[in-house]
């Protein structure tokens, strides 16, 4: 491997590793914030679950790369939970304030989400892989894009 290979794989590294973290910080702000709007205690708890989850999961791939070991299939598998958090995150927002029921959709423009989406989106491109941005970019535009 070249000076310019080695390089440019010490960069993805440590743009994933970012990337990861921001994740883990995304999934832990999700299920803190969700407790001051929650309606159940079983929504509370399903929040908790699946930020947990989502937490292990990107430690575990952290870990990897953080080891350099499957770099690039980990880069793309960590970009399932971004992708998961862009698809359900309107979804845990709207529901949790009451759904439609209680307020019309067009809430959902008046909060942070599409800046959390892009900043989500801005941080998956540290790693110079363009297939990154571009898989959360496909998923927001598909799924997020009638939230907003």
């Amino acid at each position: 491997m070249n000076s310019a290979d080695r390089v440019l794989r010490q960069r993805e590294r440590s743009g994933l590793m970012v990337s990861m973290a921001f994740g883990i910080i995304m999934a832990a702000g999700l299920a803190l914030g969700h407790l001051s709007t929650h309606h159940s205690e079983l929504e509370v708890l399903w929040v908790a679950l699946a930020s947990g989850g989502i937490t292990l999961y990107l430690l575990v791939l952290f870990w990897y790369v953080y080891h350099d070991r499957y770099l690039t299939t980990m880069g793309y598998l960590s970009q399932l939970p971004s992708v998961f958090i862009l698809i359900f995150l309107p979804y845990t927002w709207y529901t949790s304030v009451g759904g439609y029921e209680l307020v019309p959709a067009s809430y959902l423009m008046k909060t942070s989400l599409p800046v959390w989406a892009y900043l989500m989106i801005l941080i998956s491109g540290l790693a110079l892989r363009p297939a990154y941005p571009l898989i959360l970019a496909a998923a927001f535009f598909r799924y997020g894009r009638f939230c907003f």
